[in-house]
């Protein structure tokens, strides 16, 4: 426990970790000796089209269809509320209420409504 030291602009109780303790521990990505993420990436694509090439095209076809379906149905979602953040982020009614929330009152939105 010698390489653990409070830091003097820590508050007490919070630890430093110096760097040394980190090149004597193991990489997670290699557990079990495994290669890194980015060491087998190609083959592993490459394993991933072989056995495509394996598989029924039209079947491959319908289940990429009916991925697509999720997408396109959440996709008009997902426009929507980004249009719906884009009113509220840093409007009267956001500014108002987090002031009110941050200075511990009641927001007052009628004012808004003059």
């Amino acid at each position: 426990m010698d390489r653990l030291q409070p830091s003097a602009r820590e508050s007490p109780g919070r630890l430093r970790y110096g760097a040394e303790p980190g090149y004597e521990q193991p990489d997670p990505r290699r557990q079990n000796g495994n290669p890194g993420p980015h060491e087998n990436l190609r083959s592993e694509i490459q394993q991933w089209c072989e056995e495509s090439l394996d598989k029924s095209s039209r079947y491959l076809e319908i289940a990429k269809m009916s991925s697509n379906v999720w997408w396109d149905l959440l996709y008009s979602h997902f426009i929507a509320d980004m249009h719906m953040l884009k009113l509220a982020v840093g409007s009267e009614d956001m500014v108002e209420g987090a002031t009110a929330f941050v200075r511990k009152r009641k927001p007052d939105f009628r004012r808004f409504r003059r």
